[in-house]
């Protein structure tokens, strides 16, 4: 389905749009409902993904306060398949999207997602777009404990690169400049 025939089959629904985005040194999220716009800036560790579901996660909470129907728009379909997805491994915040859904539901309100494309002109999510890569207000204690790992590794490597680089002789530099081709077999020797 299209946006222009979603938004018709449910007329009586409030269109949500929610995006996320993540540059080298920012990492942020936006809603936009209506004229209103609310972003929030996430740590640089966070993921793309984490930033989109959280983009959701947000709308969500805001709707909270609102005694309306919603159709959040995302142009995250990896997302979308979080929320569908559902199981003891989900990321925590898909999760968090699960039980906020579910007490919405449980208020009386319907809350549909759509995907929409990312960047089609598209008046709401260009919105969103826009604020979530200049997000200022920053969430400080939130960090996915997958993005931390991730981010420890991203660290790790360039440390061990630092000294890779560094060492005087090293004939093997000559065959292998970046440890991230290096493998290392069977580290316990009997």
């Amino acid at each position: 389905m299209t946006t222009d025939t979603v938004f018709l089959s449910r007329f009586n629904y409030e269109p949500v749009f929610t995006d996320g985005s993540k540059s080298e040194s920012h990492v942020g999220t936006a809603v936009a409902i209506g004229n209103t716009v609310v972003s929030e800036r996430l740590h640089k560790f966070c993921s793309v993904f984490t930033s989109k579901i959280y983009g959701i996660y947000l709308a969500l909470t805001k709707m909270s306060s609102l005694n309306k129907n919603f159709i959040v728009y995302t142009d995250s379909k990896s997302a979308i398949e979080a929320l569908k997805k559902l199981n003891t491994l989900s990321h925590p915040l898909a999760l968090k999207c699960a039980e906020m859904h579910q007490y919405l539901t449980e208020k009386g309100l319907d809350i549909a997602f759509c995907w929409i494309p990312g960047h089609a002109g598209i008046a709401g999510n260009e919105k969103a777009d826009q604020a979530s890569k200049t997000a200022s207000l920053m969430l400080e204690n939130f960090v996915p404990l997958g993005d931390s790992q991730q981010a420890v590794r991203i660290l790790i490597l360039k440390k061990w690169q630092s000294i890779w680089d560094e060492q005087q002789v090293n004939k093997l530099h000559e065959f292998h400049p970046s440890v991230r081709h290096v493998i290392i077999s069977n580290l316990y020797r009997r």
